[in-house]
């Protein structure tokens, strides 16, 4: 019997910063580099670490629409092991070994379907935000055209989580953003809609007088917002309080910290409300087969074509 690993499908959306015609998409973009860089070397990105993340796979389906593979490795870095434990071991020591001939280790790899600016994805010890920073800097590499970078791989808000915040109503709401990410958000995208922790956190540079500053600090700021009964003007606060949950659920980026308490003592976290779902896939390893996930991701797409999540 074929071993299965529990894994967790997610629902991103790009969100371009710049205006991008109808027929332009990130769907389209990814094939055409695909195309004009076709080998593994063309194909593969180093980030700061010395990580190398590389499109190990992709399968077209459709113009608009396909199948990736996207894995991380560090070139010649060990793994840690344990020798086998028998009736007589008293202790453990961890030692090290090296990768066989012509490999390396894999540290984690993600498995996409990108249809148009719809992605579902499906990772293993790799971030979304190492998945958008490969898309980002993969579609910059082909040259195809000079803004085909400029997205975001936004989360996108299960719609339950708006009626349970209109049905039960918002008691308190704790807001939390790391200043250096917010620095490094009003970088890389000037121009696109700011989320409300990232203002926040913006707001507070500007009080230290590095609005822009991206040197990181290790600086974080945290708000919490709820209603004083004591004071005057409740109903006015009520509704503005609601108002908030709402857009920060709406508005949710990737990298927010939120927590929104309901009148029924209900939390509602960036975790708690993203658009997911959890299957069964061929296990690989550490990961997953590339055949056997990609058959989940599409039928997690189709799924949510279905029940109008993703609009066709």
């Amino acid at each position: 019997m074929t071993d299965k690993r529990e894994k967790t499908l997610n629902y991103r959306r790009a969100s371009w910063i710049t205006k991008q015609p109808s027929s332009t998409t990130l769907g389209h973009l990814l094939i055409q580099a695909a195309t004009k860089l076709n080998t593994a070397t063309d194909r593969s990105i180093q980030r700061d670490g010395g990580q190398w993340l590389r499109l190990a796979h992709i399968k077209p389906d459709g113009n608009a629409a396909a199948y990736l593979h996207i894995t991380e490795d560090t070139p010649g870095e060990q793994a840690s092991a344990v020798p086998k434990v028998t009736k007589t071991t008293l202790s453990i020591d961890v030692t090290t070994v090296e990768p066989p001939d012509n490999r390396e280790f894999m540290d984690g790899d993600a498995l996409l379907y990108v249809c148009r600016d719809e992605v579902v994805l499906c990772t293993t010890s790799i971030s979304a935000q190492a998945v958008d920073f490969f898309l980002q800097k993969f579609l910059s590499l082909a040259k195809i055209r000079h803004d085909a970078d400029q997205f975001i791989l936004q989360p996108v808000s299960d719609q339950d989580a708006l009626k349970t915040l209109q049905m039960q109503g918002v008691k308190e709401i704790h807001l939390g953003a790391v200043l250096y990410q917010a620095s490094m958000s009003y970088i890389q995208r000037q121009h696109h809609p700011q989320g409300m922790l990232g203002a926040l956190a913006k707001s507070v540079k500007a009080v230290l007088g590095s609005e822009h500053d991206v040197t990181p600090d290790a600086l974080t700021v945290s708000v919490v917002l709820k209603k004083d009964g004591r004071m005057k003007g409740k109903s006015v606060g009520d509704a503005r309080l609601q108002a908030l949950g709402e857009k920060i659920v709406t508005d949710q980026q990737v990298g927010d910290d939120f927590a929104i308490i309901t009148n029924d003592d209900q939390k509602i976290t960036p975790q708690s409300i993203a658009v997911k779902t959890h299957t069964l896939i061929e296990s690989l390893g550490k990961s997953v087969t590339r055949e056997d996930a990609w058959l989940s991701l599409k039928a997690f797409f189709d799924k949510l074509v279905s029940n109008g999540t993703i609009e066709q």
